[in-house]
């Protein structure tokens, strides 16, 4: 999924979701002070975090949630733009990945309670490669505001054309708040590739503290 959202494995490299451009965003339509609408609408150089433009091209983004009702948020996005024509960018190694750079995309977060469920569907194109993937996420506080117990499915095609591309990430965690600036996060994830798999589960701990 990074690779369609400007992080690793994108065509652009890992740039963190980062370009440099405008935006505007906000909200619309109330029902007892609840906004009822979000939107967000930019304009972009697609080149990566800190570069200047590196063709005539500029890059559109949209996005669109609706909140129906109270907990609930579905939305859909689009990305618009082009591969940049500089040849020292490091990915652009593969002549199908380069000219047009579309995405768009879907999404829910519904939170009740203690429980928090979201999701994403993300289809892209760079040239001609098609790249489609998803993801599924539940959260529940076993302990409320202490400790949550999360599960992810997340899988990707990193090439719809071809066979054997698709690989799969099963990812389980905690998340334990010590106190108001205090987090401490464990997660474990099973990575599983068609074709020729690898070894490579992935377990990490994370303490994070704030001021």
């Amino acid at each position: 999924m990074e690779a369609l959202s400007s992080r690793k494995g994108d065509v652009l490299g890992d740039n963190d979701g980062h370009d440099i451009g405008i935006s505007v965003y906000g909200s619309f339509l109330s029902v007892h002070d609840r906004k009822l609408i979000s939107y967000r609408i930019g304009i972009f150089n697609g080149s990566g975090t800190n570069k200047a433009d590196l063709n005539e091209a500029k890059d559109f983004i949209g996005r669109l949630i609706v909140h129906p009702i109270e907990g609930l948020d579905l939305g859909g996005s689009f990305y618009y733009g082009r591969t940049p024509d500089s040849a020292s960018l490091d990915n652009k190694t593969v002549s199908a990945q380069l000219g047009l750079r579309q995405r768009a995309a879907a999404e829910i977060n519904y939170t009740w309670k203690f429980i928090n469920l979201k999701g994403e569907y993300l289809a892209g194109t760079d040239g001609t490669v098609k790249k489609t993937g998803y993801y599924g996420q539940i959260a529940v506080y076993a302990i409320p505001e202490k400790l949550q117990i999360v599960g992810r499915y997340d899988t990707f095609d990193k090439d719809m054309n071809e066979n054997e591309n698709r690989s799969t990430h099963y990812t389980f965690g905690i998340n334990y708040t010590v106190n108001s600036n205090t987090l401490l996060q464990a997660a474990y994830t099973l990575r599983q590739e068609e074709g020729a798999g690898i070894d490579n589960n992935l377990g990490s701990v994370q303490l994070q503290i704030s001021f």
